[in-house]
This record gives structure tokens, sequence and C-alpha cells, in this order.
């Protein structure tokens, strides 16, 4: 079955379309790849240091092409350094890149993320295998680092986890003797007769009534729900390597 003229040229202006994208991809990668090799040939040359390997070019010396190109890739491979972790909003994990759900990958595989994670997430299944961080569901918190604002600080250090809590509330309902029962949506008093209760024995009066409260956060119209928790955004956690 033949394709139409106007369907051949839709299509076709389609394709155009997506290889001039693909370019403007293509191109935008590479001068920001050449905004970080120009930044950091510059640091280098300006600070007399230079990563193992990384080229340095002066003022007047011809640029040789693998020189270029290495530095090219140490860029690449170390903006941003191995074991960086960032939340992304993509569906799929990006190159060079590897989900933190807690899953072993060959230790020859990512050389370079073995090096700088150590055994921090506890150690692999084997001497071969390397653990990599669970983000899913979590928080992450900055290290106190003697600060104060983390009560465990002291004991805490990179990959640590820290669990649930509930800063503490404190409080005294005293048992209460009156005529009458008194409740509010977060406080639900009980009735209690004094025939049953012996309240003149139990308190001072001729009160007939013994009351006794729950405390109950749902009743009120705050949010609750089986966990503590600030208002969030679902992103998954990746690791560089």
């Amino acid at each position: 079955m033949m394709s139409k003229p106007h369907e051949t040229t839709l299509e076709a202006r389609v394709a155009a379309l997506e290889s001039a994208q693909r370019r403007r991809k293509r191109m935008l990668s590479g001068l920001l790849a050449l905004a970080a090799l120009t930044s950091s040939a510059t640091l280098a040359a300006q600070t007399n240091w230079a990563p193992p390997g990384f080229h340095v070019f002066s003022a007047g010396t011809p640029a040789v092409a693998d020189e270029v190109n290495h530095n090219f890739r140490w860029v690449i491979e170390n903006t941003p350094p191995p074991g960086t972790v960032v939340a992304y909003m993509g569906k799929e994990v990006p190159s060079g890149w590897l989900a933190c759900e807690g899953q072993e990958v060959q230790r020859d595989n990512y050389p370079r993320l073995a090096k700088a994670l150590g055994d921090t997430w506890d150690a692999a299944s084997s001497s071969s295998q390397l653990l990599l961080p669970d983000l899913r569901g979590q928080f992450l918190r900055g290290l106190d680092s003697a600060r104060g604002l983390d009560p465990d600080g002291d004991t805490r250090e990179i990959g640590s986890e820290q669990g649930y809590a509930l800063e503490n509330i404190t409080g005294t309902l005293n048992r209460v003797a009156a005529d009458t029962v008194d409740s509010s949506p977060l406080f639900q008093a009980n009735r209690v007769r004094g025939a049953d209760m012996n309240v003149s024995s139990a308190t001072s009066g001729t009160a007939d009534v013994l009351n006794t409260y729950d405390f109950d956060v749902s009743r009120t119209d705050v949010s609750t729900s089986s966990e503590t928790r600030p208002t969030n955004v679902a992103v998954r956690f990746i690791i560089k390597y």
C-alpha cells in the first residue's frame, strides 16, 4: 500500500524536527562540558594544581587532540564525583548513575564508586560485591558534625540510619470527680457512676461521677497517619559511579 504524498511529507518533517532536537541536545551537552573543561583548566593554570593526568595548557602552546580529549573524559567522569547522590525525577536511571535501592553490584564494574563508598553501607554478601545505599522512602539529613542539632550526632557517621521518633509530649490529667462530664474533641471523657466506683471514698465532696479522659488527635481537624511526616514529593535517589 503506497503512502499518500501528504503523509510522506509529514513523516519527513517529524523526522527532521527530531534530528534537529538531537543536534541541539548534543550541542548543549558539548557546551556544558566545554565550560566545565575551561573552568578546570583555568583553575589549574591559576593555582598550579591539576588532578592526576589532567593537561594544563598555557597561552601560545598548541593543544594536542589526545590531551584535550583526555581532559574532556576527566570532566565527564568526575563531574559530579563518584558517590554523589541526587534526587531524580526521570522514569529511567540515566547513564553513569545507579538507583539507591540497597542492591549489590560487582565492585570490579564500578571501581571508582567502590573506592568512594568503601563499606559505608555495611558489608556486602562477598568481597567482590558492593552494597549500595537503600534510600527508598527515606529523607536525607546532613551530618551534624558537632553542630548540636541532631541529638544523636555524637554517635552518627556518614551512612548511619536514624529511626522514627516523635518529640516527647507530656502532661497530667488527674482523676476528676464532678457532677457533669465535659468533653472536647481532643480529650474524650468517660463517665463512671459513683455507685460503681465509690466516689465518696475516693474524693471529697458529694460528686456522683468520676471522669477519665482519652486522648485522640484524630478527633480534631489535624491530618493523622501511622507515621509523622512533613509534606513531601516522591523522587528517586540516584548515585554517581
